[in-house]
């Protein structure tokens, strides 16, 4: 059971609010948070902010957007290969130079989410020196360029440094290889140390308006602005502006072997999941714990169920189903403010005006049914060399907790076979975890790789562990074996920008 107040709450602030239970939402205190499925008071809200999902092309050639000599946005293709890169001014709702994101990474043969899997990669002399990696160790990051950079061969486009680029293909991936489809997620969040925009909180202004539902129009903002003037981060919500529902969140024993989740509607394909595995009795990690075997599973949409395939030992998943996919809005006469039952339970949902009477994920601005993201904590932690911990404290009594991060680097040099080479100034990542070592009767000599980061979480603390100055690869070679060579990080982390999020259970 929810209720869901409209109006004038108990400080005489205008504000929309759902509470679960039997609490009154216009009355209960807003630092409850655990009752609020939803509160237009939160000042740090977090929103999805685009959703690109890769699909194969076959089209020979190099293809740009827009058609100019300064691309914004430029696909390459060649021989029926594909490589995309994308800068900060092709997304439209970009608000960060560096923003928080996830890459999602899918087998294109099985059409398998795999990212989240550990696997073992073999190198140097006799394949003697190991590495236990998340598949976003390959990753490049959003790169932020030292100069005006123009490409040759596959990338005949000019880069400018004033937008920082992303490549969605593997760093150590063939650029003829499409083995992996990387979705793209772009969160309205920022991934430095920038400060959340508008996100301190304010008190209500007398004569403001904060609420207007009409026929057309769905929007409400936040304390301290007027919704009819407010701008989208001033918004709680509008039409195009919506927070991040959850559809379920849970904890579950993974098997080895073949098992599901039933999330209790049908998902579309492309629905985002935020996953990550952990082991069974151990503490939960992200993005995943410090291994030296393979780990995980890969796992996928199939009606209401989230599959999983784990071909390793039993483990435990730990997720988030947002309300969210690529799929756009619709077009109808439906109400804003639409009521109906589903499963006995009453729902409320606030439309955007002239959707469909089967409004899609695009369309949905809140569903009583679906708990709202609250940020517990957030900030930024300046990493030191070393073997390092940082501690962050929080209160998520009665809360379902998620960490979400990315790491913050310093200058280095990109390059992949030659087709793209670049200098930067400043890399974001989404975070990787892995172990190396070298094998003498035995793997010995056992690292955490420099490039690794992990946080270990529950509902009070969260703990981060960082390893700079490791190697992130060791090995033999033939002509002066047993010397170990090491390999380090070119652009080691300077720090993590942090988001604790809580669901009302």
């Amino acid at each position: 059971m929810t209720m869901t107040g409209i109006g004038y709450d108990y400080v005489g602030v205008q504000s929309v609010k759902i509470t679960k239970g039997t609490y009154p939402p216009l009355t209960t205190d807003d630092s409850l948070v655990a009752r609020f499925l939803y509160n237009s008071k939160w000042s740090k809200d977090v929103k999805l902010s685009d959703l690109k999902v890769r699909s194969l092309n076959t089209t020979a050639g190099p293809t740009y957007t827009p058609s100019s000599s300064n691309w914004t946005m430029f696909h390459a293709y060649y021989n029926g290969n594909q490589n995309e890169v994308f800068t900060n001014p092709y997304f439209s709702n970009m608000l960060y130079t560096f923003p928080l994101y996830d890459i999602k990474v899918v087998d294109s043969s099985t059409g398998r989410y795999i990212g989240g899997v550990v696997e073992k990669t073999l190198s140097g002399y006799d394949n003697r020196g190991g590495a236990w990696r998340l598949r976003s160790a390959r990753q490049s990051g959003w790169l932020a360029a030292d100069a005006t950079y123009t490409f040759s061969g596959y990338f005949a486009a000019t880069l400018n440094p004033q937008q920082p680029s992303i490549r969605l293909q593997d760093w150590n991936q063939p650029a003829n290889s499409l083995t992996d489809l990387n979705h793209l997620i772009i969160w309205r969040l920022p991934g430095d140390n920038t400060a959340i925009i508008d996100g301190t909180p304010l008190a209500a202004v007398a004569g403001q308006q904060q609420v207007r539902i009409t026929s057309t129009e769905c929007k409400v903002s936040k304390p301290g602005f007027d919704v009819r003037t407010a701008t989208a981060t001033q918004l709680a919500f509008d039409a195009s502006n919506i927070p991040a529902k959850i559809i379920a969140a849970a904890d579950i024993a993974v098997p080895a072997g073949s098992s599901s989740y039933n999330c209790g509607i049908t998902l579309p394909a492309n629905t985002v999941v935020d996953l990550h595995f952990y082991e069974e009795g151990g503490a939960i990690a992200y993005p995943a714990p410090p291994l030296s075997t393979d780990f995980g599973a890969s796992y996928w949409i199939d009606g209401s169920l989230i599959r999983f395939s784990n071909p390793n030992a039993a483990c435990r998943a730990r997720f988030l189903v947002y309300a969210a996919d690529s799929t756009g809005p619709t077009s109808g006469t439906n109400n804003v403010l639409r009521q109906f039952t589903s499963g006995g339970e009453n729902v409320v949902q606030f439309l955007r005006p002239g959707a469909s009477a089967t409004p899609s994920f695009a369309d949905i601005a809140i569903d009583s049914r679906w708990p709202a993201v609250q940020i517990l904590a957030e900030g930024y932690i300046a990493v030191g060399t070393g073997e390092n911990t940082y501690v962050v404290n929080y209160s998520g009594a009665g809360m379902f907790t998620f960490v979400k991060y990315v790491t913050v680097h310093g200058a280095g040099n990109y390059s992949v076979s030659g087709d793209l080479q670049i200098a930067f100034s400043k890399r974001v990542r989404v975070p990787t975890a892995g172990k190396c070592a070298v094998y003498d009767v035995g793997w010995t000599n056992m690292k955490n790789t420099g490039d690794s980061t992990y946080v270990t979480y529950g509902q009070v603390q969260a703990t981060f562990h960082t390893f700079k100055g490791n190697p992130i690869r060791q090995y033999y070679n033939q002509s002066d074996y047993p010397t170990i060579h090491y390999e380090y990080d070119p652009s080691p982390i300077v720090g993590i920008r942090y988001y604790v999020l809580g669901i009302a259970q």
